[in-house]
């Protein structure tokens, strides 16, 4: 065990100095804000579309990277239904809390956190098929809750509106660069290279510097049953779910390593932006459900990360 909590001590440490400077008020609040938005338009779509530009998986692999994908999604999708039948015959909550309580059990972190998971706790050369997942999480993921919503008889979005906007944001444009410059075997500039690779490189860092700032923002509330059953499905449930199609029962034929790089995608805890995604499908949304599935998740990924290194 000595050796996993040395595995996941830098994660933890840029975390926490991120709190204490946001904590003590060393940095202001809108520092962090900032730093996040850096991250999501610059660092990480300029390391996503580097990492592809230098990658043969698309062509060697690409069977893979779609069973990759699709495991995910699918066990996206379970925990999801997970969450909203938790909402329904637990807590006899309306629709919209429902939609919430799935939202928050299936939406990773990925990009503040699952990113430098993968990358520092698993020092893990599986990089490709993460980055493409973040790519396409955001898009695959707005779609689900859109079909939940209509479930429920609510209206919910324009599934063309999502496509639209998903089209303009920077992972997307960054993924289907990356995809352009590697298929038609466009050559970066050594120059450009060194430039892109230095500012992809602040990525993992700034993230969870970032994150360990934006928690503080968060209480945890009078109501936390619901919060605490969010978790449970987006910290357990998801993960197993995961664990049990790609390693248990080997639905699809994805290395094993690329298997417990989805597990550990799948167990990060629920990401900031499913406040906005709650409040959209009708739901009373609090800042502790990132709070509650943070500090259990400092649990459950220093856990798994044991699993994975025995494994």
């Amino acid at each position: 065990m000595e050796k996993t909590l040395l595995m996941v001590l830098p994660f933890f440490l840029i975390v926490l100095a991120g709190y204490a400077a946001a904590r003590f008020r060393y940095l202001s609040e809108g520092l962090f804000d900032g730093l996040a938005q850096f991250v999501f338009a610059v660092a990480l779509p300029v390391y996503l579309f580097r990492t592809l530009t230098r990658t043969s998986l698309l062509d060697k692999s690409l069977g893979n990277l779609a069973e990759f994908l699709a495991i995910y999604f699918l066990a996206a999708a379970g925990a999801l239904a997970l969450g909203v039948a938790a909402g329904r015959f637990a807590f006899q909550a309306t629709s919209g809390e429902q939609t919430r309580i799935g939202i928050a059990g299936s939406h990773s972190n990925l990009v503040l956190l699952g990113v430098p998971a993968v990358s520092l706790i698993l020092a893990s050369k599986v990089i490709t098929p993460m980055l493409l997942l973040v790519g396409l999480h955001g898009l695959v993921m707005a779609l689900m809750v859109l079909v939940v919503q209509r479930v429920h008889g609510r209206r919910g979005g324009d599934p063309v509106k999502v496509l639209i906007e998903y089209a303009k944001s920077p992972l997307f444009i960054a993924l289907v660069a990356g995809i352009a410059f590697a298929k038609l075997d466009i050559p970066v500039p050594a120059r450009i290279d060194t430039a892109l690779n230095t500012i992809g490189a602040t990525a993992v860092p700034l993230a969870l510097f970032a994150y360990g700032g934006m928690i503080v923002r968060y209480s945890f509330g009078d109501r936390l049953q619901p919060e605490f059953a969010a978790a449970a499905v987006k910290l357990v449930a998801f993960p197993a779910l995961v664990w049990l199609l790609a390693i248990q029962l080997k639905l699809l034929s994805i290395p094993a390593s690329w298997a417990w790089v989805a597990v550990m995608l799948a167990a990060m805890p629920a990401g900031f932006e499913l406040q906005a995604k709650g409040k959209r499908a009708g739901g009373e949304v609090s800042g502790a459900t990132v709070l509650v599935s943070t500090v259990v998740g400092a649990v459950t990924v220093t856990v798994l990360t044991h699993i994975i290194r025995t494994a």
